[in-house]
């Protein structure tokens, strides 16, 4: 598993400080966004509540982008900006 310190933020201008807060659920799923674009299902095998998660790693300031499919399968894309 990645540890959180070694995924750099998008955002330059985040405290390093800030990062360690973030927890192993955080880290794992921008470990697996680093790799590229996941869905929400992809996301949920990390934790059911990864939506928490992504709203947690956006304040520490990385970017996220989210988009529905809109093709009524209730899929979501996330994919780390940067």
């Amino acid at each position: 598993m990645t540890h959180l310190w070694s995924v750099q933020p998008a955002d330059p201008r985040v405290c390093p400080i800030d990062a360690p807060r973030l927890g192993k659920q955080s880290a794992a799923i921008l470990a697996m966004l680093r790799e590229g674009p996941r869905t929400n299902v992809e996301l949920a095998r990390v934790t059911h509540r990864f939506g928490a998660r992504i709203h947690d790693a956006r304040r520490a300031g990385f970017r996220i982008e989210t988009k529905a499919r809109g093709d009524g399968s209730g899929l979501v894309d996330y994919r780390l900006v940067g």
